[in-house]
């Protein structure tokens, strides 16, 4: 058997993942057996494993058990492996086997509740990690990390931070955990508490970037802008290069229409990371809501060079380029963009006003019926299609409508005020003002809307009247 490093000799500066995957690609080519120590094998089973290559992984895993038949590590691979594969029981056996070999192994019970926490069981899981918890392990911080995410599992989110809070006892700088306690403040709604956690955090830990972004992000959760940004700002301060800190503190800016702001942060952002898909997206949507469309464009263009795949890119140059009276051009970016991700249904309602513009009618009204099959809810979609038809003469598919979408949504007094709108225009005074007493009952306060959508309706008496009666 040859030393695996015979047949490719290399130095310190070689010995990359890269060499030794080429290295055991060449043994296996030429049917040769080469020896290669535990740590080369994990590497090897590791690269397997996350290119999703089980069976190669399997097999250096049998290698490795024959070369290394004392080293209980390859045990611990196969049952992960088993795992991965979908032979939990199997996986579970090889456990027990471990067990009984080395009890006090911490990560044989780690790795069970990671294959428990794979099948639903996360009691169980949990009741792993607290037994290996009685060996008084060095690799503690990992079994209440793990502890945490079996919690959150469980939909436990307070004793989660308890576990995490611990972490952080042990190792101030801990970012995993710190992130976790951030989530699990997030999805409880709690973002006074985090506030408050993340303030005595900074007060022992000062220098912390990670606790200062933190803190920006609690502010920002319930639009304290103003100490959300000043957050950014000191994380900024301790660590010039983190981007996140940038891109967030430029979105707030975005949300306070301070889009001049917000591209200059956008910016420093695209500087630290050398080009973003997302961060030029921002950026357009930026000059698009400044109405400089020809900036927009670009930095649309320069979205989808990073990644031909953004979808919403594509459609905001295709929205660009409506907006420029350019409908055709338009269209073929509408098209590319719903290609992309067919299951918009706000795309596919800009696609349709863009086909109206160039007279497509038949392919606008299909991509109105596609936006409602996709969301049955969509509003706006029943009133433009309605409003499409009967600007073509078909007022009882308009009506139609109306109709089917009041049937899906009865508490929605849009419908109901365009319901009302089209009755009255149609000259059915009765029907009209039926349909506007529902539409004030649901909600009084948007009965402008009527007038918007006939504004003749304004000089109706019986119009003004029932409004007036309606008034809370």
């Amino acid at each position: 058997m040859k030393n695996s490093s015979e047949e490719f000799p290399f130095n310190g500066n070689e010995s990359n993942e890269s060499v030794l995957i080429d290295r055991y690609e060449s043994m296996l080519s030429q049917g040769e057996v080469y020896f290669y120590d535990v740590d080369e094998f994990e590497e090897i089973i590791e690269h397997y494993t996350i290119s999703n290559e089980l069976q190669v992984a399997f097999n250096a895993v049998d290698m490795a058990k024959s070369q290394h038949p004392q080293s209980l590590t390859f045990m611990l691979k196969e049952a992960e492996l088993l795992a991965y594969s979908n032979r939990a029981g199997e996986a579970l056996k090889t456990i027990e086997n471990l067990e009984l070999l080395e009890a006090s192994n911490t990560e044989i019970y780690i790795t069970k509740a990671s294959i428990l926490s794979q099948q639903g069981k996360y009691k169980l899981a949990l009741g792993a990690l607290e037994y290996a918890l009685t060996f008084a392990p060095d690799n503690i911080e990992d079994i209440y990390m793990s502890m945490a995410f079996e919690y959150q599992n469980l939909n436990k989110i307070p004793e989660a931070i308890d576990i995490l809070k611990k972490v952080l006892t042990l190792d101030t700088s801990n970012e995993d955990a710190l992130y976790e306690i951030a989530y699990c403040f997030d999805i409880t709604n709690f973002q006074n508490n985090a506030i408050e956690f993340f303030k005595n955090y900074i007060d022992e830990n000062p220098y912390s970037s990670h606790g200062w972004y933190n803190l920006g992000n609690s502010y920002s959760a319930i639009k304290n802008f103003d100490f959300a940004i000043k957050a950014y700002d000191y994380c900024i301060v301790i660590d010039e290069m983190f981007s996140s800190a940038y891109f967030n503190k430029a979105n707030i800016y975005a949300k306070q229409d301070k889009y001049l702001d917000a591209i200059d942060v956008y910016q420093q952002c695209l500087d630290l990371e050398q080009g973003g898909a997302i961060t030029y997206f921002y950026m357009a949507e930026c000059y698009f809501n400044m109405n400089g469309l020809n900036k927009a464009l670009l930095y649309y263009k320069k979205a989808v060079a990073h990644d031909d795949k953004y979808s919403e890119a594509w459609m905001g140059m295709g929205e660009t380029l409506a907006q420029l009276n350019r409908f055709e051009e338009a269209v073929g970016f509408m098209e590319k963009s719903l290609s992309i991700d067919e299951l918009n249904p706000e795309n596919w309602l800009a696609v349709a006003e863009t086909y109206e513009k160039i007279n497509k009618s038949k392919k606008a009204l299909d991509a109105y019926a596609k936006a409602l099959d996709i969301d049955n809810n969509f509003i706006d979609a029943y009133i433009e299609s309605a409003e499409y038809y009967f600007t073509q003469g078909y007022t009882d598919h308009a009506l139609d409508s109306i109709l089917t979408g009041i049937e899906n949504n009865p508490e929605a007094a849009e419908l109901y005020y365009r319901l009302a709108a089209f009755q009255l225009e149609l000259g059915k005074k009765e029907k009209g003002l039926t349909a506007l007493q529902f539409a004030l009952e649901l909600n009084h306060d948007i009965h402008p809307l009527l007038f918007e959508y006939f504004n003749k309706a304004e000089y109706i008496d019986d119009v003004v009247d029932l409004i007036e009666i309606n008034k809370k």
